[in-house]
C-alpha cells in the first residue's frame, strides 16, 4: 500500500492501489476545494471545468501516479505541471499532494476569556458619559 504525503495538512495515509486521490482525502476528511466550489462540486465524476478539486502532485516516480481519461478534458483548461485533478488520478505509488490555499478549515484551539482588571479606558469611557448627561 502506498503512501500519501497530504502536504498543506500534514497528514500522511496508507492508501490502497487503485482509488483515486479524491475518495482518500474524503477518507481522511481533507477537504480539497475552496470558496465557491466548496458548495457545487462535482462529487468526484470529472465534471467540473478543472478547478474544483486541483491538486499539485510531486511523485518519485511517474508512474506512481495514473490519471482517468474523461471526456471533458476537451472542454477544460490544461493543468500545467504538476497540477492534475484529484478525482481523475488513480494511485498507484507513494506520493506527496499538496491541496489549494486556502482549502483548509482552522478549527478554533483556543479561548479567549476577558479580562477581569480594570483598564485606564474604561474609566475614562466613564468619565466622558458622566460629563455628557
Amino acid at each position: 500500500m502506498p503512501l500519501i504525503h497530504f502536504l498543506n495538512e500534514a497528514i500522511t495515509i496508507d492508501a490502497p492501489v487503485g482509488m483515486t486521490i479524491y475518495e482518500i482525502s474524503q477518507k481522511a476528511n481533507i477537504n480539497l476545494h475552496r470558496g465557491f466550489l466548496n458548495t457545487y462540486q462535482c462529487g468526484g465524476k470529472g465534471l467540473c471545468l478543472g478547478a474544483g478539486c486541483k491538486v499539485w502532485i510531486n511523485a518519485p516516480s511517474e508512474h506512481a501516479v495514473s490519471k482517468k481519461s474523461h471526456w471533458k478534458e476537451r472542454l477544460r483548461p490544461q493543468l500545467h505541471g504538476k497540477q492534475r485533478l484529484a478525482c481523475q488520478c488513480i494511485v498507484s505509488g507513494q506520493c506527496e499532494v499538496r491541496t489549494q490555499p486556502g482549502a483548509t478549515t482552522v478549527k478554533q484551539s483556543t479561548r479567549w476569556d476577558p479580562d477581569p482588571r480594570e483598564h485606564k479606558w474604561q474609566k475614562r469611557l466613564a468619565v466622558t458619559a458622566s460629563k455628557k448627561t
